[in-house]
């Protein structure tokens, strides 16, 4: 079963453009940051991404991200911590740092239960840390009554967050989240008027199974769902593969590939920082 899964995920993949070439140079990163999205439902292939990042030619893994919903529905603390396990098989000594989806989270006491696999996640959902020269923002897109949406507390919150001294000092800024929020309506103005005004490099988000990249205000903006569960086609066959996005630092900027299933780059930039 295993192995016809992993064929069908690879025929998937066989209509895909094929890879971009790298535009920075290889062999000089101070460390690299991983990045998956929407496993659910494909153990397999999260497995598969996850082997994958670690059997490339390596810089250091600084910390990996999840942009949420890695089970299935809430409350199933049984794969919670089969997925704990088996993402502690390739992210050993470095954080892994996960936000809630709304098949992670749907009440109090999921995010309870989603706690328990996964503690570095707070009572809020939400966090912030500081981990060498990246300050990393995780949001929570889950609070009842504001499903695909943050609140003002929240809002409030990121803002004091990008304007703590910890985020001052810090040269690469990123924010996760699992819905896309864009430019749209007061929340998505307002979250961009703060990644603008703070000079935030990266925003991830997931929810949406596939991949798709752009760039407002120097804030580039991705969506990466692709980490397991069922493509969705809305962005095209351009952005209906399986992938993991691998930041990799510089003394200059960050470099960023998107990698697929069978390990081949499907797009490649570089961003000064």
């Amino acid at each position: 079963m295993k192995w016809a899964f992993l064929l069908a995920a690879l025929l998937l993949q066989c209509s895909m453009p094929e890879k971009k070439e790298l535009s920075f140079e290889k062999g000089s990163y101070k460390y690299r940051i991983d990045v998956y999205g929407d496993s659910r439902d494909g153990e397999n292939v999260f497995s598969s991404l996850m082997q994958l990042a670690n059997t490339r030619v390596q810089s250091r893994q600084l910390f990996s991200i999840h942009l949420g919903d890695l089970i299935s529905r809430p409350q199933r603390q049984d794969q919670s911590i089969r997925y704990h396990q088996l993402i502690k098989t390739f992210v050993k000594d470095t954080p892994f740092l996960p936000v809630v989806g709304n098949h992670d989270v749907d009440s109090r006491e999921s995010l309870e239960s989603f706690r328990a696999a996964f503690p570095v996640i707070p009572e809020t959902g939400y966090y912030a840390k500081k981990i060498e020269d990246v300050f990393f923002v995780g949001l929570n897109t889950t609070q009842t009554d504001l499903e695909g949406s943050i609140g003002s507390q929240q809002l409030l919150w990121l803002q004091e967050r990008l304007e703590s001294p910890e985020a001052k000092e810090s040269q690469v800024k990123i924010v996760a989240m699992h819905h896309p929020i864009n430019g749209q309506g007061p929340v998505g103005q307002k979250l961009q008027e703060l990644y603008t005004k703070h000079q935030v490099n990266f925003v991830f988000m997931g929810h949406i199974h596939a991949y798709k990249h752009w760039v407002v205000d120097k804030t580039h903006h991705i969506i990466s769902g692709g980490g397991g569960s069922p493509i969705h086609g809305v962005f095209g066959d351009k952005g209906a593969f399986f992938h993991y996005v691998k930041l990799s630092r510089d003394e200059n900027g960050m470099g960023v590939e998107v990698i697929d299933l069978f390990g081949e780059i499907r797009e490649a930039f570089y961003v000064a920082i």
